[in-house]
């Protein structure tokens, strides 16, 4: 059975919450570190009985800076695969013990899981399924996503800082009709993804057809920068091919 290290993130608001999907993970034996990340010193390892689970505080904000972190923290601990997924994403044995079948039968150097955006306060779903399309929505998410350390290692190294800081500019959206601007962020995934195809040019990503519930906190501000970071994939990720001469992976990616 390969091992596992599991990476996520949290608020200090969010213990309880923490601690269900640190038990849910806890009970496979194979998962021999829960990493979670929070930007608040008062978040401990003393909050949790799992000797397996690692506390990162780390106040540094963005996506691929944080997971390099985490990533740094289990290089010493001899595992196969890890596996970075968003406490909202609700994940069961069902859908996780799909994920590592797929992955350990057939040697994709990730599998990810497609996902459905729900508020959490009314159940209405945020972006519907016709409004998923583009290069961005048919690529493993880091909201969900198990990846092959030693073939990401060795052909990606790390997420790409680009992701975090550019000087690409403000990037304008429509929210509900109402224009917006944002930033050029975020993707690292797909930027990871493509990297390694572009290198290694028979490699293969998979992307699980069957969506998982991914519940959005029913809070205003939550929401809409959720909203945003739905309406700027495609595009963020087009730049971000475009700065590092990728190719577009979706020939490799095979959606099942």
């Amino acid at each position: 059975m390969i091992k596992i290290a599991v990476i996520t993130r949290t608020r200090p608001e969010e213990i309880e919450q923490c601690k269900t999907f640190v038990k849910f993970f806890d009970q496979y034996q194979f998962v021999i570190n829960i990493v979670i990340m929070c930007p608040d010193f008062s978040f401990s390892q003393n909050q949790f009985e799992q000797s397996k689970t690692i506390i990162l505080n780390d106040k540094v904000q963005g996506s691929s800076v944080p997971l390099n972190s985490g990533l740094k923290i289990i290089e010493s601990k001899k595992i196969d695969a890890f596996f970075v997924i968003s406490k909202e994403v609700r994940i069961d044995d069902y859908y996780f013990e799909k994920i590592i079948n797929i992955f350990e039968t057939q040697k994709y150097f990730v599998v990810g899981n497609k996902l459905q955006d729900y508020n959490r306060g009314d159940g209405s779903i945020i972006t519907p399924i016709h409004e998923q399309t583009g290069i961005a929505f048919n690529l493993p998410w880091n909201t969900c996503a198990l990846w092959d350390y030693k073939f990401f290692i060795d052909n990606i190294g790390s997420f790409d800082e680009v992701c975090d800081k550019n000087n690409f500019g403000e990037l304008p959206v429509t929210i509900e009709d109402v224009p917006m601007k944002t930033k050029f962020e975020g993707m690292e995934d797909g930027l990871a993804v493509a990297k390694a195809i572009s290198k290694e040019k028979n490699s293969r990503a998979a992307l699980i057809s069957n969506q998982i519930p991914w519940l959005i906190p029913f809070d205003f501000r939550r929401l809409l920068n959720h909203k945003i970071k739905m309406a700027r994939k495609n595009a963020v990720l087009d730049r971000f091919l475009l700065e590092r001469n990728y190719k577009d992976p979706l020939g490799n990616i095979d959606v099942i």
